[in-house]
């Protein structure tokens, strides 16, 4: 291998030259930039208005979108600012590898709209682990799924989109402090999602599309232009060295480390590497990077929550190939622009040398982060720099909004529910709009931390191939099988986490090894080489095998649990049972016992909300309001029943229908008997059967359109893989 010719001094020629031209954003681009906050501001504000105070409204926007705001939304809540510095950053490291998450989240965006959202409809779940509560039964898995879910939005969303659109800002600007950036964009992104749940995101997120689509064609057309065409490119990413490498390249006589670093690796333009390479192996970039998309797209909160938005399940798929689609697409302006930058500004994104690095970005571990933001302030010209950085930042915004509106609603209808299982809809919004701030204050407490990380890419997929798997199994075994139980599936959360932990842990002690430099206390050989990808393998692998072998040696889970919550069952309209419901005996050795309902962890049916229930709650005063003590005083309507709550481990009530002479029916919050249960089964049935009405007039609707087009697009990521030098 020779060095290619180089000019001894490009560096820091390069450097003062990029520096001078990030400040120059004239009139035009803070016109574009202001136009544009205020064109989102003004969606957000009508969307708000229109937002009905119901909590339904306010979680799932009344199941009234079609399928392009739908697939905007997921689009937009799974494209941060993070893609753009993380992932174009590592294309200008690694080459176009990185195009395979993209890839992979096609055949995610498809399984999500056939496999997994038709079930979620069908068993009337708002969150994910509400329907794994469904499914498996129990409150322990649950509140573990509700406390890791909230725990992966902090740490590897909210906190990594707040650095990255921080580290976007400060390239820009260089003037704004870091710690007030991400307050204010914080604050932003709060606004839009306290002012109207999920409404407000979908249509925000819709209008932060079409800033995209325009950013994005300005990165197409501006990024190539000094290319010819795609050998070209090729041919000029394999001769971008840095000008540290270029000098000192073959050098025998002077003692430099870096002499061989930031040399484009020979496969840089393969997708399918070797299972031994590091940077991404052929079994982790098919099994791995599939295992993180599906929990990515299929099990988290962020991106099926715009999904349950849609109008049926029809315009749910249709959102599904769109937005599949436009994965496709992301090659265009997200991992070829991070090959040009490295090839324009090979000194400041492939630098080498580590005390270059530290004096061009601050990092030791290398620049490639600043791929993308260099780019666009040098290639666009001015007056179309204001359409990219206004798209950039609105995939910030609307993936923070997206990330904070998941989190409060699974901590509200998940967590906080299990305590007061009864309550009225004024304090459920409260509570989801308080644990928006308190959310969002704990995502700045781990700005620090990911700004210490090396690489964000690498931080992002370390953390979601650690704790991803063993929850991908628990979905895909609870969907696809009858047989899996509460018991197996906690046990091989637990497992998982163990494992997880294990991983990070082991690998703190010891430093990063770089090249040119010995650590100081060099990774065991079983970090070292283990790539995360396939400790992703290994743990779905063995979680799932645990279920499995658990599954199989129990006894079988009754098919009356099973309606609507199974893929095959999905279009069934018999009455379901939950696994958690509580029969008369339970109940009798419950009201027998001084622990109450709450040793048995019973939530009942009534933890079915609909507008009936969830507008009366329990007061230190009684079960009804004042108003409404008075207005049954002078009409003469007759009290059945006191209103009586069991100790703190027995909060769980029942409802029971009451309705007065004359009047209309009113719940009363009861302490039922074993007469009443009957009762509170009735109710809750009576609401369940409606919701099986609709959900199968919903199955019923659905065309072969979007199966044709499903197919259409398998056959073209294929013919996309099986191309060139892939």
């Amino acid at each position: 291998m020779s060095s290619p010719n180089a000019t001894p001094g490009t560096t820091y020629t390069i450097y003062t030259k990029i520096k001078l031209s990030s400040h120059v954003l004239n009139i035009s681009d803070d016109f574009v930039l202001v136009l544009s906050i205020l064109c989102v501001a003004s969606a957000t504000v009508y969307a708000a208005r229109k937002v009905s105070q119901e909590f339904r409204a306010f979680y799932l926007a009344d199941r009234s979108f079609h399928f392009l705001p739908v697939a905007a939304s997921i689009f937009m809540s799974s494209l941060g600012s993070s893609n753009f510095v993380g992932a174009a950053g590592a294309a200008s490291r690694s080459g176009i590898s990185i195009y395979a998450y993209e890839l992979n989240g096609v055949f995610a965006l498809l399984a999500l709209g056939w496999i997994f959202l038709p079930v979620y409809i069908a068993s009337g779940s708002i969150t994910t682990v509400e329907y794994v509560r469904k499914r498996y039964g129990g409150v322990r898995m649950e509140v573990y799924l509700s406390a890791v879910s909230i725990g992966l939005i902090i740490v590897s969303k909210i906190a990594v989109e707040l650095y990255s659109l921080n580290r976007l800002l400060e390239i820009v600007y260089g003037i704004i402090p870091s710690f007030v950036a991400c307050l204010i964009l914080l604050i932003v992104a709060s606004l839009i999602t306290c002012s109207g749940g999920l409404k407000t995101v979908v249509v925000s997120n819709s209008v932060q599309g079409i800033l995209l689509v325009l950013g994005a064609t300005c990165i197409g057309r501006y990024s190539f232009t000094t290319f010819d065409d795609y050998d070209a490119l090729r041919e000029r990413y394999f001769d971008a060295w840095p000008n540290t490498t270029r000098i000192h390249f073959g050098n025998l006589s002077v003692r430099y480390k870096y002499t061989n670093c930031g040399i484009p690796k020979a496969r840089s333009w393969n997708i399918f590497r070797p299972h031994y390479n590091l940077e991404l192996p052929w079994p982790g970039m098919i099994f791995g990077i599939t295992i993180n998309s599906l929990w990515y797209f299929c099990c988290d909160q962020a991106v099926v929550q715009s999904g349950l938005g849609a109008r049926d399940i029809v315009q749910a798929k249709y959102a599904c190939i769109l937005c599949a689609y436009g994965k496709i697409l992301t090659i265009i302006f997200l991992i070829l622009p991070g090959i040009v930058a490295r090839i324009l500004y090979t000194d400041l994104v492939a630098c080498a040398d580590p005390t270059v690095c530290q004096r061009i970005c601050g990092s030791t571990h290398g620049c490639s982060d600043m791929a993308f933001p260099l780019l666009f302030l040098d290639v666009v010209p001015q007056g179309y720099r204001g359409v990219v950085l206004a798209a950039l930042l609105a995939c910030g915004v609307s993936s923070l909004s997206a990330s904070l509106n998941s989190g409060s609603t699974i901590f509200t209808l998940n967590v906080y529910r299990n305590f007061r299982p009864i309550m009225m809809e004024t304090e459920l919004l409260v509570v989801t709009r308080t644990s928006v701030i308190v959310i969002g204050c704990l995502s700045l407490m781990v700005v620090p931390f990911v700004k210490a990380t090396p690489l964000l890419h690498d931080y992002i997929q370390n953390i979601t191939s650690s704790f991803a798997p063993p929850i991908l199994a628990v979905f895909l075994c609870g969907l696809l099988w009858e047989r899996a139980s509460e018991q197996s599936a906690f046990r091989a959360l637990l497992l998982g986490l163990l494992l997880a932990v294990i991983r990070l842990v082991w690998g703190l002690p010891f430093s990063r090894e770089q090249c040119g430099d010995k650590p100081n206390r060099p990774s065991p050989q079983i970090i070292a080489n283990f790539h995360f990808l396939h400790f992703s393998i290994f743990v779905f692998v063995l979680c799932t095998a645990y279920i499995a072998v658990a599954g199989v040696f129990s006894e079988p889970i009754s098919e009356v649990h099973m309606y609507r919550l199974l893929y095959w069952l999905r279009h069934s309209k018999l009455d379901r049972v939950d696994l958690d419901e509580l029969d008369e005996e339970t109940y009798r050795a419950a009201t027998r016992s001084r622990a109450g309902l709450g040793r048995f962890g019973v939530s009942a049916q009534s933890r079915v909300y609909n507008k009936r229930v969830s507008r009366f709650s329990t007061t230190s005063r009684g079960c009804i309001t004042r108003r409404e003590r008075a207005q049954r005083r002078g009409g003469g309507a007759e009290r059945r029943g006191n209103c009586t709550v069991t100790g703190r481990g027995g909060r769980r009530l029942a409802l029971e229908t009451e309705v007065h002479a004359g009047r209309r029916a009113h719940n009363q919050v009861t302490m039922p008997d074993s007469r009443r249960l009957p009762s509170v089964r009735l109710v809750t049935r009576n609401v369940l059967r409606e919701t099986v009405k609709q959900r199968a007039d919903i199955h019923e609707s659905s065309g072969r359109g979007a199966s044709l087009n499903m197919c259409t697009l398998c056959c073209s990521c294929w013919s996309l893989l099986c191309c060139g030098d892939f």
